[in-house]
This record gives structure tokens, C-alpha cells and sequence, in this order.
């Protein structure tokens, strides 16, 4: 049988011409090369401003501090004062001038800021913003129109505890709080007999009725 032996020459012109040819990517590949990559950067650029998108909304501002607010306490400082938000005209009115520590750090209440928040059996319970970073309670007698003063505290420290006080008998205790606090202030004195809840964020308690 004869073999065919190919002339190196012949071969090395052929295995050129082939290695050339595989190295040449067809036209139309290409092309379909080309806009798939386009595609896929349109797509890249997409994801891209999706994500920065998504990043504006992560980093936009944060709703502002609501410490300081004393509304979030008394909602009603929201709306217009009412005739029976203010304080008797028979209240010394040197009580809108309250000394916290000393002269240095005292806190005027507004009277056009003050809120009728409830009542016991013998007095009537007002609150109000003092400065801009106190709420006090004001419990002026029904009888006499006078009150003895004022309890204050720091409206940052408010969801804490609230505003409790107690008269001098104990007899009569009122404790003001933030709305959502109202459920565990409740549980927390549920021994102790005779509170009521007399407004949605105000607790009144009268051991003589």
C-alpha cells in the first residue's frame, strides 16, 4: 500500500493558513460579540444607578429628634389654647417663673402654652413646656383657685418614667407619661390600689374616694 507522505513545506503553509484562520473570529460572531457586550454594559450602568439610588434613599436625613417636643407629651399643644387650658387668674402668677437649681438655670413656662391634662378630687392638673427643654405640671387647688407650684422635669428624660407626683398626704397622685408607655405604667402599678386611667397618657389616683 503506498503512504502518502505530505511535503513539510506543503504542511507548514497549511498548519499556518489554519492556526490564521482560528484566529480570525467570523464578522457576524462579532458583531453579536459586540452587542451583547453592549447589552450587558447597559445593564452594569442600570444595576449601578439602581444601587446608587437605593444608597440616596439609605442615606436621605432621618426623621429630626422628637426629645424636645413636648406635643409628643401633650398633643394638644398642637392646636390653639382653649379657655379651659389656662391657669385661674387667682394663681400667683410669679409660678411661671420656675427656679430649677438657681438663678443661672431657671425656666419660665408660657402661659399661652399650658393644657388642662385632668383632674383629682380636689385639684386640677395642668401641664406645660418650661423653656425649651422641660415640661411641668401645675395642680391648682378647685376650691381656693391657688396652687402651690410646680414639678418639673427634663423632657429628654420623659419616656423614662414620666412625670408622677404625689401630694403631701398622699392621698392624691396623678402621673403623666408618654402615650406608649401607658400599657407597662399600668402593669407596673397594678398592686397598688386605686389608679385609673383618666386620659389616653394620664394616670389619676384618689385612695378617699
Amino acid at each position: 500500500m503506498n503512504q502518502l507522505h505530505p511535503d513539510d513545506t506543503f504542511s507548514k503553509a497549511l498548519r499556518a493558513e489554519l492556526v490564521s484562520r482560528a484566529q480570525k473570529p467570523a464578522p457576524s460572531r462579532t458583531r453579536g460579540r459586540t452587542r451583547l457586550w453592549i447589552s450587558a454594559g447597559a445593564l452594569a450602568g442600570a444595576g449601578l444607578l439602581a444601587g446608587t439610588t437605593v444608597l440616596i434613599t439609605a442615606s436621605a436625613p432621618v426623621p429630626p429628634d422628637r426629645f424636645l417636643d413636648a406635643s409628643r407629651i401633650i398633643p394638644s399643644l398642637s392646636e390653639p389654647q382653649k379657655e379651659t387650658d389656662k391657669i385661674p387668674a387667682t394663681v400667683n402668677p410669679e409660678l411661671f417663673s420656675y427656679m430649677m437649681v438657681d438663678p443661672v438655670s431657671r425656666r419660665d413656662i408660657d402661659p399661652t402654652k399650658t393644657r388642662l391634662v385632668g383632674h383629682t378630687a380636689t385639684r386640677t392638673i395642668y401641664a406645660a413646656p418650661a423653656g425649651n427643654d422641660y415640661i411641668c405640671d401645675i395642680a391648682v387647688d378647685t376650691k381656693t383657685g391657688t396652687s402651690d407650684g410646680a414639678g418639673c422635669v427634663w423632657l429628654k428624660n420623659f419616656e423614662g418614667f414620666g412625670m408622677k407626683t404625689v401630694t403631701a398626704d398622699g392621698n392624691e397622685s396623678w402621673w403623666l407619661m408618654v402615650p406608649a408607655a401607658v400599657k407597662k405604667n399600668l402593669e407596673s402599678v397594678k398592686d397598688e390600689p386605686g389608679w385609673t386611667q383618666q386620659a389616653p397618657n394620664f394616670l389619676v389616683r384618689e385612695l378617699n374616694k
